[in-house]
This record gives C-alpha cells, structure tokens and sequence, in this order.
C-alpha cells in the first residue's frame, strides 16, 4: 500500500494550467489517508475540474495537508510523489490522471458518431459498473448503449460536470481498453473489448 504524506503551502510551477481550465484556482484540501478519488474529489468541488482516474489509481492513499495553492500545484504533489500525471481532456475542464508512463495518457480513441454524442452531462461515479456508467449517459442524452459480453464487471470512476457524451465514453474507452462503433443509423453505440488495457 502506498501513502503520499504532504505539507504544502506553496511550490515552484514547472507546468503551466492551460487557459481557463480552473487549474489556476486557489484550494485547500486537508485528507488523512483517503482514496486519490476524495482527495481530487475536493478539489473537483472547488474548482470545478473533472477527473477520471484511470484502473489501479482509485484505492491509492493520500495524506495531504494543502493551503491556499493552485488546483494544478495540489497535483504536482500527486505528480512528483506518486508518479501519477494528468492530461486534459477536449476544453480541459476534464483531466485523466493515470501513472506518468502510462499509455492512457496518449490521445484517446476517437468515436464516429452523431451530434447526439455532443450533448452535455454530468456523472460522479466511483467504482461503478460500466452499465451503471452508460445508463446514467443514456438517461441524460438519449443516447443507446449496448455491452458486449464480459463486459458488465469492469468498474468505472470518474467525476464529470458539464462535459460531452463523447468525451465522457472516448476516456472510458482509452482508460478500459475498449472500443465503440455505432449501431446503423440509430442513436445506438456498442461497446466491445477493443485495444490492449493499461496493465496497471
């Protein structure tokens, strides 16, 4: 089990927050050996920044004691210590946090799909079935899901607020390994096993 213990009240910024992505916003998170997922949860509610943890990150454990700093220096802390990096996602409200060498930080899988992927949700789900997932997408947007068999096991954390359809599914599929075509002409999308999941 590994614990990240951090007094911090400022720190030297080697990564610049892209433009108006909230990264910039001042925080104070005080977290006593607490899963990442409530300690970016707080600053998620401060800031307004969405995150998806990718597999394996969920139950890492974090002590930290934050003042008054940036949202972004608050995950330096996560970066330097805990070896785990971030990329933002379309309009960079949305960060996908996974280990600094893993591939899910690439570029995700890009769906071909309708302007019904375009509509905006909102899902705050930890460790829930992806059916769970889709059935609260589906219910925002209208959208249709269909799993693949084996499928109804994989777990899914992330906190999203006021981000696309597409957005949301496009860093599943990249975090789960898995792939989405659409169904005919109809609002329906099939998720299958698709490339390789991150091994960690």
């Amino acid at each position: 089990m590994s614990w990240l213990v951090a007094v911090l009240t400022t720190l030297p910024n080697a990564y610049a927050a892209p433009a108006g992505s909230g990264l910039d916003k001042k925080v104070t998170v005080e977290v006593r050996q607490a899963p990442i997922s409530v300690f970016l949860d707080s600053i998620s509610q401060q800031t307004k920044v969405n995150f998806i943890l990718a597999d394996g990150l969920a139950d890492e454990k974090v002590t930290a004691f934050l003042h008054d700093v940036t949202a972004e220096e608050a995950l330096s802390v996560l970066r330097d210590i805990k070896g785990v990096d971030y990329r933002a996602l379309s309009r960079g409200g949305t960060l996908l946090l996974a280990a600094k060498d893993s591939p899910v930080l690439q570029q995700p899988p890009a769906i071909a799909g309708g302007k019904e992927l375009d509509a905006r949700v909102t899902i705050r789900v930890k460790g829930a079935p992806l059916d769970q997932f889709l059935s609260s997408l589906s219910g925002q947007t209208k959208v249709n899901f269909a799993l693949a068999d084996g499928l109804e096991d994989i777990k899914v954390t992330a906190f999203l607020e006021d981000v696309t359809a597409r957005e949301a599914i496009e860093t599943v599929l990249a975090v789960k390994g898995l792939s989405c075509r659409k169904i005919g002409a109809q609002t329906t999308y099939a998720l299958e096993p698709g490339q390789a999941p991150d091994p960690r």
